[in-house]
């Protein structure tokens, strides 16, 4: 259905793969990628990370075994990667990734759009991932809040999840994304659904009214600006 690939270069390629198994994001499954550092490192697992120099705690991912993974296991399949690819990290000396972020990134992963790119996510673990790596091979970091999490999987599915829903054809109904949330700068409005009544409380009559005039302008009103 998308001719696009989305690559996420992990250690663990289940937490990843699982993801796209359910929901809209099960359209997606046969476009994603995963390729596991562990594999082109002589000691598997164990030669992935090493010490940091200078001294302190935790590991750090060796920008040689990265390195190796990413044109190895990425690279081979473009004629020309630093033109069909782009590459992004995330962690929490990143830009802070946002809604416009999303569909910007989307317009640029859109089969419609001529010089749209394959997308690349490396997923760090440990303390983190060598700065050289970043420096050569990273086209931008994100971070997606002011935490630590374990592993980079999360916030690389994170971001994919929410740019994969502006891409055409994501969607069942084209509208969703347009009144969701953080468009023009508003959020969203509630919603109700059956029961009608619940333990004392209703659904608001204008709702019910049959009137889309009135419905619309009651909806409209329920939305605030950021």
């Amino acid at each position: 259905m998308f001719d696009q690939k989305i690559w996420f270069i992990t250690l663990f390629p289940d937490i990843v793969e699982t993801y796209f198994d359910f929901g809209v994001l099960s359209k997606f499954k046969e476009s994603v990628r995963t390729v596991n550092p562990a594999k082109y490192s002589d000691k598997g697992f164990k030669g992935v990370d090493s010490s940091p120099f200078g001294g302190g705690p935790g590991m750090v991912m060796r920008v040689d075994i990265l390195a190796k993974t990413l044109r190895e296991g990425v690279f081979k399949y473009y004629n020309n990667p630093k033109r069909e690819l782009s590459v992004y990290y995330t962690g929490p000396e990143g830009v802070m990734w946002n809604h416009s972020d999303a569909k910007f990134m989307a317009e640029c992963f859109s089969a419609k759009k001529q010089h749209s790119r394959d997308l690349v996510f490396i997923c760090g673990r440990y303390e983190g991932i060598d700065q050289r790596f970043i420096d050569i091979f990273v086209d931008k970091t994100f971070s997606v809040g002011n935490f630590i999490l374990s592993g980079g999987e999360l916030p690389a599915l994170l971001i994919v999840d929410s740019l994969l829903r502006f891409v055409p054809g994501v969607l069942g109904n084209p509208r969703s994304f347009k009144e969701d949330s953080f468009e023009n700068n508003l959020m969203d409005y509630p919603k109700w659904t059956r029961p009608r009544c619940f333990e004392g409380a209703s659904v608001p009559d204008v709702l019910l009214c049959g009137d889309h005039k009135r419905v619309n302008k009651f909806n409209n009103s329920q939305r605030h600006k950021l």
